[in-house]
């Protein structure tokens, strides 16, 4: 199911089909620009001058990207394209999960580096060149960025709410992934029609099997496999930028991942038939190095640099290490950065007195054969909170690698401050209701007691709320909403509690149940009759005998035609009795009863 709408360079996804309310998301990937809008890209060589040929030791390409987007650009992107209602809610859209692959075929392997969750996923991506034609290759496309084969892939990941389905997917998806492997293995470029194709052998295979409700599975074919083609590549495939034989440029498409698939029935992968559900789907902006660049003062002149090393560089392993973020959020206490190189352990502590970069700096460790220095240092950063978020009071970054001489740990690819508006669609009814009671829960998939909720009351007066919450590590979290209403004094409607699955957006909906309705017709003498009482029972559920009232109130200065609106659930119940209390102008009372099943009634008769 494909809720996306493109304009330009804002993309648009309806938060839930049919609703007004829609996200936003930068749909290319762009590079930082300074004040003076010379782009963030730097490529340092590092060389030794002491001989008469200078040697090469190794290089650094640094690239600061982001996937740029505001409430303006995507408000006049709007205004721009008919399939947005002009009416509707636009709202960034909230990611759980993000990447940023810089991709240069044939001169270097994929970089995926994880990307800030909020911040418009800044990334800043650093790739070491230590083989000399490599790095002279480099130098050379980057004098020629309008053609240079260098891309820059985002993967981002969002929560989508679908209603129930006229299908849905069955599978053991871990056996699925297994087929993956062997089909394609995880360095061959697939495109998608290449994963539209295996999803149609997997449900051919029985591997990924369709239910549906009284009819023939094999009437959504061609639903059910593009269904499968979104999830296969939201879950199992990264975007990249790769050569193949048969082109003479590199292109962009997928490439499977090396991944662990052992909690992933823990999740809900595709829509249910008798449920409103919640599923991660994804988006892949890329872009060229010329789209990067394109809206800054590009010259590679500025981009290359030479540095000489002097001769005790290879004498001690030195590191900088630096936030990328230049203060905490408010939970953040502190950030612990552990360096270990060889036998040597080093901790490095930030805190919002203390944000300055600190440095590592060792002895070198030299290979006694070789003579060569080992550059790599292992490290790992944990952020530590002031209040616990669900139980949980530190998050931590996987064990990392480099043979760089500079660390930037990004904390805010460790949390997410993850936005929930709720609010009143715009027709809400508030005749019906007078409150809603509204609890917003997110509960840790591996550790339910790992949760955290919050309640709103929602009124006439306050028919919106903003909520927003600190999860570490947002994708291992699932979202759910309670709804409690109560019903305004003589109005004909349940008392309702909703328990659902949710995403950002939490929409209040007046209209539940289908309506009953009946036009209440009074064509009387009023020059005789002073008032008349019509009080109208509706019964909704034949088994319990549970029943709906309304009473109306006619008179001369009251005359227009009134309409009795029930909640309706069972649709085959369409009884409706009315007693009337009829009083004229002398005091005398006329009781009389009518029952009907029409849609209008005249009282009078």
């Amino acid at each position: 199911m494909d809720n996306r709408i493109t304009e330009q360079t804002i993309g648009f996804i309806n938060a839930v089909p049919g609703s007004q309310v829609y996200y936003y998301s930068a749909l290319a990937p762009s590079i930082l620009v300074n004040e003076q809008a010379i782009p963030e890209v730097h490529y340092q060589i590092f060389r030794s001058g002491a001989t008469a040929q200078p040697t090469t030791y190794y290089a650094i390409l640094s690239l600061q990207t982001q996937l740029n987007s505001s409430m303006a650009a995507a408000q006049a992107a709007a205004r721009d394209n008919p399939d947005i209602p002009p009416d509707a809610t636009l709202l960034p859209l909230q990611i759980i999960a993000s990447t940023a692959t810089l991709c240069i075929p044939q001169a270097m392997p994929q970089l995926l580096n994880h990307t800030s969750l909020g911040n418009n996923q800044f990334c800043y991506i650093m790739a070491a060149l230590t083989d000399a034609n490599d790095i002279q290759r480099i130098v050379a496309l980057l004098q020629q960025p309008e053609s240079a084969p260098i891309a820059v892939s985002y993967k981002i990941d969002y929560l989508q709410q679908l209603p129930p389905s006229t299908f849905e997917l069955d599978a053991q998806w871990d056996q699925v992934y297994e087929y993956l492997k062997i089909s394609f293995g995880f360095n061959a470029l697939i495109f998608s029609f290449n994963i539209d194709d295996i999803s149609e052998t997997l449900i051919s295979k029985k591997l990924v099997t369709i239910k549906a409700r009284n009819t023939n599975p094999d009437h959504y074919m061609r639903q059910a496999t593009a269904e499968l083609s979104t999830i296969l590549t939201c879950e199992f495939f990264t975007p990249v930028f790769g050569q193949i034989k048969t082109a003479p440029a590199p292109k962009f498409g997928f490439q499977l991942q090396n991944i662990s698939v052992k909690d992933i029935d823990k999740r809900t992968l595709s829509a249910r038939i008798t449920e409103t559900t919640v599923v991660r789907r994804s988006l892949y902006p890329q872009a060229l190095f010329a789209t990067l660049v394109s809206q800054s003062h590009y010259d590679a002149i500025d981009v290359v640099s030479y540095h000489e090393l002097q001769d005790d560089f290879f004498s001690y392993r030195t590191i900088k290490a630096q936030l990328l973020t230049s203060e905490l959020d408010e939970n953040i206490q502190l950030v612990a950065l552990n360096l270990t190189y060889g036998t040597t352990r080093s901790p490095l502590v930030f805190s919002r007195n203390n944000m300055a970069a600190k440095t590592f700096h060792v002895s070198a460790i030299i290979d006694p054969v070789t003579k060569k220095m080992s550059w790599p240092v292992e490290y790992q950063f944990t952020l530590y909170f002031n209040h616990p978020v669900g139980g949980v009071m530190s998050a931590s970054s996987a064990i990392l690698s480099t043979s760089l001489t500079e660390i930037f740990l990004d904390i805010e690819s460790l949390y997410s401050r993850y936005h929930f508006v709720i609010a009143t669609e715009k027709k809400f009814n508030w005749a019906w209701y007078t409150s809603i009671l509204v609890n917003i829960t997110c509960t840790h998939i591996e550790n339910k007691e790992n949760s955290t909720s919050k309640n709103f009351h929602i009124t006439e007066k306050k028919p919106s709320e903003e909520y927003s919450v600190m999860l570490p590590d947002p994708e291992c979290y699932t979202f759910s909403v309670i709804k409690e209403y109560s019903t305004s004094t003589n109005t004909p409607h349940i008392p309702v509690r909703l328990d659902q699955p949710t995403s950002q957006d939490v929409s209040i909906s007046s209209r539940l149940y289908k309506q009953r309705t009946l036009k209440i017709i009074p064509v009387f003498d009023w020059e005789k009759i002073t008032q008349v009482l019509v009080n109208v029972t509706y019964c909704y559920n034949q088994f319990s005998m549970s029943s709906l009232k309304e009473a109306f109130y006619f008179s001369e200065d009251q005359s227009e035609p009134e309409l009795f609106s029930a909640d309706q659930p069972d649709p085959t119940l369409l009884f409706i009795n009315l007693d009337i209390i009829i009083i004229d102008n002398d005091g005398g009372v006329e009781n009389k009863k009518l029952i009907t099943d029409e849609e209008q009634i005249d009282i009078t008769n």
